[in-house]
């Protein structure tokens, strides 16, 4: 997308925006568009710096000048089964940042490019802290617990420091006991540990063994009763890595889950039953679609990621089609994407207009050879969607029959074809002998072979009349390729173009080359007279013809 002239269906198609209704379905969208520059990110770890920092994203915005650079940060709050993003400030700041980091010492480390893109050669490392709190002893056990290191402490030590105050060091203890495998020792402080943190240390830790053993399952099976745990980020958790572990025993306690007050733990409910693979879970994630309806992004991601692992094939999702609502139907469209179906082309006849187009971009964007036809046919679809048109055009360019190129021509000359579209369409037509080897839609490397011009020229020839019936900018595109195309028949439109004084300078230019490419017999008297025209455009072109 970076090098197409407006971006393509990143700027088009919105990508990059927070979520709305009609952004590809197939992305889980971002939170929000806080930063130009981002360079760097870290989290607080929970020690050595004041409150105000608790749950703090350290995120450097690095914009090539200290003036308008430096770290923001910023906490997250729960919205459904994601988050938004709040607090947001500029903590930091006038400083061109390149990184961020937490030191053992409770300071904030960052590293200064000093100024501009390319640099100055030199740079240096700030740190920020709070001598108060660096020196107190919270601070000081830290950086002497990680200095130390965790793989000589007894299970009983580690199990208490997965309660610490310091994300590093809960971390640090999970990752000894799992290395040392002390299941029992995980377990307990996940089923009675003291406090979420902890708890979900337990679960965690657990998990890494399990994942590694051919009896993961059993391992995990003393945390089934967590599916119900009074704590919902547990409840999730337990999801979590019982899905990891395909256990078959969680299956009953995880559709419930699809019905949790919860949207967190109905995403992980649904991400694990996908991960279990099994198609009676259709159904119930159908249900949890329907009744999401599309309004949390987050959400309808983890039940088309339950689908699609649940489906086995397209074949299991293709009854959805019929299914009377239109999230589970897009739902199910973007699963089929996932596992490359070519039975995603059903969905090209939906009757809602968001899973058409989300269809067509499983199709197009993949690519799904097998069902280009398909989509190529909606040619002759009265839509206005640019998303959609863009691909159905290219569809037919890419087939590159003569069929295509009649269909490509029509569409062109077609009054309520949009005028972009239809530049577009002609566009096509011009390059159709000898196609750019990037996509047009995506700017892909996606090379098609060399190929006669003369569909394309036939196929314009037959549809001149309703292109000269368009706007001005479709007529003078019309007459130019036309006239690349050896047509001889738009001479006259040619003519009155560069005549008609309300044209564009660069419309009347264009259509003296045309009349040159064509070698028109009225060609010297126009030269003759354009040299002599109020727009210099037209006289440079008119010189240009004489060298």
């Amino acid at each position: 997308y970076q090098y197409l002239p407006d971006r393509g269906p990143f700027n088009r198609e919105k990508i990059w925006h927070p979520f709305h209704e009609g952004q590809p379905a197939y992305i889980v969208p971002p939170l929000a568009n806080l930063a130009s520059g981002p360079s760097g990110l870290a989290f607080y770890p929970g020690t050595g710096l004041p409150e105000h920092y608790k749950n703090r994203f350290f995120l450097v915005d690095f914009r090539g000048g200290p003036g308008n650079s430096g770290v923001r940060t910023f906490r997250n709050k729960p919205k459904g089964a994601g988050f938004e993003v709040v607090d947001a400030e500029e903590t930091l700041w006038r400083v061109l940042a390149t990184d961020v980091a937490f030191g053992p010492d409770g300071g904030v480390y960052l590293t200064d490019w000093v100024n501009g893109w390319n640099g100055e050669g030199k740079g240096r490392i700030y740190r920020y802290s709070s001598p108060e709190i660096s020196a107190s002893a919270e601070v000081q056990e830290v950086k002497k617990l990680l200095a130390e290191g965790f793989s000589q402490r007894s299970a009983e030590e580690l199990a208490k420091l997965l309660a610490h105050a310091d994300r590093r060091v809960r971390q640090e203890a999970q990752f000894a006991l799992a290395d040392k495998k002390e299941v029992a020792a995980l377990m307990q402080v996940a089923l009675k540990g003291p406090g979420v943190l902890a708890r979900l240390h337990g679960i965690w830790g657990t998990a890494q063994v399990a994942r590694h053993e051919s009896k993961g399952s059993e391992i995990l099976a003393p945390l089934l009763p967590l599916l119900a745990d009074e704590e919902a980020e547990i409840r999730a958790q337990a999801a979590n890595v019982l899905g990891e572990v395909k256990s078959a025993a969680a299956v009953e306690g995880l559709v419930k889950l699809l019905k949790d007050e919860s949207p967190r733990v109905r995403y992980f409910a649904a991400l694990a039953l996908g991960k279990l693979g099994r198609k009676d879970s259709l159904g119930p994630l159908a249900v949890m679609l329907e009744t999401n309806n599309s309004q949390d992004p987050v959400l309808r991601h983890a039940g088309i990621m339950g689908l699609a692992g649940s489906a086995g094939s397209g074949e299991g999702l293709a009854e959805l089609s019929k299914h009377p609502s239109a999230a589970v139907r897009l739902a199910a469209a973007v699963a089929m994407r996932k596992l490359g179906s070519e039975q995603v082309a059903i969905f090209l006849n939906d009757i809602d207009p968001l899973v058409v187009v989300e269809a067509a971009r499983a199709i197009h964007d993949l690519p799904l050879e097998g069902a280009l036809p398909k989509l190529a046919a909606l040619i002759t679809r009265g839509s206005t969607d640019d998303a959609l048109l863009r691909r159905v055009l290219n569809a037919n360019y890419r087939l590159g029959t003569p069929e295509n190129a009649d269909a490509i021509a029509a569409f062109a000359a077609r009054k309520n074809s949009p005028d972009n579209l239809r530049l577009e369409a002609l566009a096509m037509l011009q390059t159709w002998d000898k196609p750019s080897p990037k996509d047009r839609v995506l700017n892909f490397w996606r090379p098609l072979p060399a190929r006669e011009l003369e569909p394309a020229a036939v196929a314009l020839r037959t549809n001149l009349p309703g292109i000269f019936s368009g706007s001005p900018k479709v007529q003078a595109e019309g007459a130019k390729v036309a006239a690349g195309l050896g047509i001889k028949e738009v001479s006259p439109a040619l003519f009155a173009l560069l005549a008609d004084k309300a044209q564009p300078p660069q419309t009347r230019a264009d259509s003296l080359t045309a009349l040159a490419t064509l070698k028109d017999p009225g060609l010297e008297k126009a030269v003759d007279t354009s040299l002599k025209d109020d727009a210099s455009l037209v006289r440079a072109a008119a010189r240009n013809i004489l060298l």
